[in-house]
């Protein structure tokens, strides 16, 4: 198992410091955050590759923190004498790992603590230091020249390797990838090795060996002295390829109903290889699945997700993910928010009747409450109608464009308010009805969830129960105008709040569409308004 993740300078990634749980990890966050970073530097780090290529092969200025090298090269061209930027990427196992994964123990690692990993570095070349100097100071330079940087992967013994160590094995599984691509290629390698037995791969290579042998006597043989008719070129004729390069390996593509898997649909093609790699007997093997939403349909995303719970063992999952259902199905104890400029989020310590609670309600939006910036939870469709009204009536413009995310959480405002602290969310405002109930006693049902920016507005009973009378209250001077816009024949407060108690959602629409400048001067109940005022800062 990986028990910590520490990524320096890569991509968004500045200064990442990670401890992953075991099993599933569901790695959330806005676009842009890091999530595919972070799988793309341990898929590095274990396996040397990265697109199914070499990183050597794959690097570029782009891969080291915009901010990172955008400073060093401002401060190069001021002759300021800068540290020339480096990658890092370290993975630490766990005490437990296998006797094969423990060979990489060692005291080479940032922390200097006794621990089996491994690490990759992506540095300068110190021989080429005084060339790369001399590029660097040309004004026309913008970008850093990554042909003077050296890729050095080590153990934590300090060994250096060039090959997958054995006994460490990754798989990583995107919904959006083609079947002839590099990653894919290298990957079908890895899980075809993973099913057969090194004597038997040896054997095929054998026979391969000898097929091409057999060719070369029986048709190619017969090109030499055709190609050219130079004197000297007499003997030049083709032949198999026998370099590693040629290697059948290299040639193998997954197959289904007798034909290549990348003739499938994408949905299709993530869910075998999905299941290909939790069937696989790898026993050490770390699972990188990307997005697994992503061209899926309901039924079969249901499939995978069951796959995943009963399959992936004692094994190690990172899963991305924009699904609210992928959370809520997988159990949101196992999310890890991430943001480019702060430390990960774990959800570890959510009480396990919240996590069933969710995972019961797996269509519930909680992805909502884990990446709003500013949020406002109402217990139903109505509240929030009228909430957006009276915002924008207050300030001109609607919550959203103020970064304000209004949903609506039914029964479960305990819950939601819960998964808001643990993510340390700062800015949340909930609303409900105080149900004849004074204020004080729903606030006090809540409190070791609240804070200075977490807190709960409840209508005085005095107001009534819930938001219908509260809302005639707040605009007693306004009955014969609700009447008309209600189309009703009676404008008495009983005969409004008879039609508003039976018909919730078509009163607030009523009121949010009205365009009357009789219904301008319509007011909003005094917990509504301190609410307002509360997320607005």
């Amino acid at each position: 198992m990986i028990s910590r993740v520490k990524i320096s300078n890569f991509r968004c990634l500045k200064e990442f410091d990670w401890v992953p749980s075991h099993g599933i990890n569901l790695l959330v966050g806005n676009n842009g955050a890091g999530k595919s970073t972070i799988l793309d530097a341990i898929e590095i780090a274990l396996t040397g590759h990265i697109n199914g290529q070499r990183v050597q092969d794959a690097l570029s200025p782009h891969w080291f923190n915009e901010e990172v090298h955008d400073d060093y090269l401002r401060r190069a061209r001021n002759r300021e004498n800068p540290e020339i930027p480096s990658i890092a990427i370290e993975v630490f196992f766990s005490d437990d790992c296998s006797p094969e994964i423990n060979k990489t123990r060692g005291l080479e690692n940032s922390e200097t603590c006794d621990s089996a990993g491994l690490s990759y570095e992506i540095a300068i070349k110190r021989e080429l230091l005084s060339e790369f100097l001399a590029v660097i100071k040309d004004e026309d330079t913008d970008l850093i020249p990554t042909e003077y940087f050296k890729c050095t992967w080590t153990m934590f013994s300090g060994t250096e390797i060039y090959r997958r160590p054995e006994g460490v094995s990754c798989n990583r599984l995107e919904a959006d990838e083609e079947g002839s691509d590099r990653r894919s290629s290298q990957r079908n390698r890895t899980m075809l090795e993973s099913l057969i037995s090194d004597s038997d791969l040896r054997a095929v290579s054998a026979k391969q060996r000898q097929m091409r042998r057999e060719i070369d006597k029986e048709v190619l043989k017969k090109t030499t002295g055709q190609v050219s008719s130079g004197e000297h070129l007499a003997n030049v004729g083709f032949q198999m390829d026998q370099s590693p390069r040629s290697d059948w390996r290299n040639s193998i593509t997954l197959g289904l109903n007798s034909r290549p898997i990348q003739f499938e649909d994408h949905g299709m093609q993530i869910l075998v290889k999905s299941h290909l790699a939790l069937d696989s007997a790898m026993g050490q093997n770390i699972l990188l699945l990307e997005e697994p939403e992503s061209h899926l349909s309901h039924t079969s995303l249901m499939q995978l997700l069951s796959s995943i719970c009963e399959k992936l063992g004692d094994r190690q999952a990172f899963i991305t993910t924009h699904s609210t259902f992928v959370l809520n199905r997988l159990g949101i104890d196992k999310l890890s928010l991430i943001t480019p400029k702060s430390k990960p989020i774990r959800l570890s310590d959510l009480s396990i009747d919240t996590v069933r609670y969710f995972q019961k309600q797996s269509g519930y939006d909680t992805l909502r409450i884990c990446l709003a910036t500013k949020l406002v939870l109402v217990e139903g469709p109505t509240d929030e109608m009228i909430f957006n009204w009276a915002y924008e009536k207050e300030y001109g413009v609607e919550p959203l464009h103020d970064g304000i995310d209004v949903m609506t959480y039914g029964t479960r405002g305990k819950r939601a308010l819960e998964l808001a602290a643990k993510l340390g969310r700062e800015h949340v405002a909930v609303l409900r009805d105080n149900d004849g109930k004074d204020p004080s006693h729903w606030i006090n049902a809540v409190e070791d969830f609240l804070s200075e920016g977490r807190r709960m507005f409840v209508g005085e009973v005095t107001s009534g129960n819930t938001i219908e009378p509260q809302f005639l209250n707040a605009n007693e001077e306004m009955n014969c105008e609700l009447s008309e816009l209600f189309d009703l024949d009676d404008s008495d407060y009983d005969a409004l709040l008879s039609y508003m108690s039976n018909n919730k959602t078509d009163w607030a629409w009523r009121i949010v569409s009205a365009n009357s400048e009789k219904l301008s001067e319509l007011s909003y109940p005094k917990y509504i308004a301190n609410a307002i005022e509360f997320i607005h800062g």
